[in-house]
């Protein structure tokens, strides 16, 4: 098959990176991959070995110009791919609209890897979305959260993402504008088992460690302006902090006019377990995720972890591993998840530890959801 993969621009966040290691396990595969960016902007080198291309647009009003749509219409002809895949961002905008215009004349697959509603911020912003959605010709999402969240866009209206409620068993679907439903499935993150590296050993007290790009949605902010309280309850605890993004700089003014000297900014490295102790505790913080592939790392690495219970998070952490979740913005949440994992035995640790590394093997293996993409590429193609 011939597989073209829209991503928003080079970065270290969720959607690209699983776009380049998916797209690296179908070449292995034999199939023919290539990689578009929209926005050129980018210092992030992807790990993903096939074609890459860009649109080489600098902000979105760019595509109210005729050239990108043009050099979009050249890498399609050229190409000819069976299937295009937006992941994220402004790729299912601007593969709709090509799709409407002529420019995409093969199948349209939407990778739906977080919660669409919350960045919908109007009627009209919902309607936008719902115009777009009836020019795919199918859906895969991360999570059952994430599915039933992208449901409820064909009605046509704003919903408030912090209280959504689901239920299990909705029958809610997706049309395209023949009216028709179009093929749906869940396909959770996967993780590589060989190119991780195994974190140092280390036993200087308490790290946390968040891994994550800056922006609103991840919630850094709070955990920053609520620290003290970490401090208090820990006076050798230190938090290291992977990642950019447009709240980078805002987070390390806070950062540097409260603790200077226990919060640690690393920036976006394309490795950051092998900077990462062995003793530490991952932490997020989210307002909202989708299926964070850093939690299934964790997992593997055998790292307990704290995320706020939102989003797809809760389908990750199963009963009986080293995996926590605490209210979204509850400081005393998370202090009794912690205090929970100092107390308990040794031994407990160990038995939880393994379990969640078995449940990442099992759940989370890339190769294997390289191949339930595969399969699901070919039902859609007939």
């Amino acid at each position: 098959m011939r597989i073209l993969l829209l991503i928003q621009r080079p970065q270290a966040r969720g959607q690209e990176l699983f776009a380049s290691q998916i797209g690296n396990e179908l070449l292995k595969h034999g199939h023919h991959v290539q990689l578009l960016t929209l926005y050129q902007q980018g210092t992030f080198d992807l790990p993903f070995t096939g074609t890459q291309n860009s649109l080489n647009l600098h902000a979105k009003r760019n595509l109210l110009h005729w050239r990108p749509w043009l050099r979009l219409h050249s890498i399609i002809k050229e190409f000819q791919p069976d299937i295009v895949q937006a992941n994220g961002g402004d790729t299912l905008l601007v593969a709709s609209l090509a799709k409407k215009l002529g420019i995409i004349t093969s199948k349209l697959i939407f990778n739906n890897g977080g919660v669409v509603n919350y960045y919908i911020h109007s009627y009209l912003h919902s309607l936008l979305y719902k115009f777009l959605a009836q020019e795919l010709n199918a859906c895969v999402h991360v999570s059952d959260f994430s599915y039933q969240d992208f449901q409820s866009i064909k009605k046509g209206k704003y919903i408030d993402c912090s209280s959504m409620v689901f239920e299990q068993d909705s029958k809610s679907t997706i049309f395209n504008r023949s009216h028709q439903r179009i093929p749906q499935t869940v396909i959770p993150i996967g993780v590589s088992h060989t190119t991780l590296t195994k974190p140092y050993t280390s036993d200087d007290g308490i790290s946390l460690v968040c891994i994550a790009g800056f922006t609103a949605e991840k919630n850094q902010r709070w955990l920053i302006e609520n620290f003290e309280f970490l401090l208090n309850s820990n006076p050798t605890i230190t938090c290291t902090f992977f990642g950019d993004g447009p709240c980078l700089a805002e987070c390390q003014q806070l950062a540097r006019e409260k603790f200077t000297d226990r919060l640690i900014f690393k920036g976006a490295i394309e490795h950051p377990w092998e900077q990462i102790p062995s003793n530490a505790y991952l932490i997020l913080p989210s307002a909202i995720e989708g299926c964070p592939a850093v939690i299934a790392e964790a997992m593997r690495y055998h790292i307990p972890v704290f995320a706020s219970h939102v989003g797809g998070i809760p389908e990750m952490i199963e009963d009986g591993t080293a995996c926590f979740t605490y209210d979204y913005n509850s400081m005393s949440s998370l202090l009794e998840k912690l205090k929970k994992w100092e107390v308990m035995p040794l031994e407990e640790k160990c038995t939880r530890l393994k379990q969640g590394f078995s449940v990442a093997i099992e759940k989370f293996s890339l190769p294997v959801q390289a191949k339930r993409f595969l399969n699901f590429y070919q039902s859609v193609c007939g």
